[in-house]
């Protein structure tokens, strides 16, 4: 299986997003959209669909704190700990919002609890992706300093 994720550009100056993919055997086996869009300050809303159906609308603040908007289920269990505090840290780091780092913790979640595994998979790849350039970077950064500040 083939996994592409692409940003989502072009949409308000304060949203976010990414679209992945899985290609099997030449065919689409499923793909997942996330979107998050500003509010106000600090409050933004997480949406998500997995293969064109809405499976998450969901308002999120700053103050969430990590994996709080996902309800009993933690990202963290998908992407490590290290992981995680490495890429919130990068984040912080280049400005992005913290209610964004919320959003999508809440959008793997969901999805990983939700899914028979291919909607997590679609979710945890996504997430670098969703505000393109600087969350790819620090997604990136994260994997190769996992436990690190930026």
């Amino acid at each position: 299986m083939d996994i592409f994720t692409a940003p989502l550009t072009g949409g308000p100056p304060a949203s976010y997003g990414a679209i992945t993919v899985a290609i099997q055997d030449g065919k689409i086996s499923g793909y997942r959209e996330v979107h998050l869009t500003e509010k106000s300050s600090g409050v933004g809303t997480v949406q998500t669909w997995l293969n064109g159906k809405s499976d998450l609308t969901r308002d999120v603040t700053q103050n969430d704190g990590t994996s709080q908007a996902a309800g009993d289920v933690s990202a963290e269990g998908i992407l490590s700990p290290d992981w995680w505090y490495s890429f919130n840290s990068c984040l912080s780091a280049q400005g992005v919002p913290a209610w964004v780092v919320v959003g999508i913790e809440a959008a793997v979640g969901l999805a990983c609890a939700a899914s028979d595994g291919l909607g997590c998979v679609l979710a945890a790849a996504a997430s670098p992706a969703v505000a393109g350039t600087v969350v790819a970077y620090c997604g990136a950064w994260a994997s190769d300093h996992e436990g690190q500040d930026f």
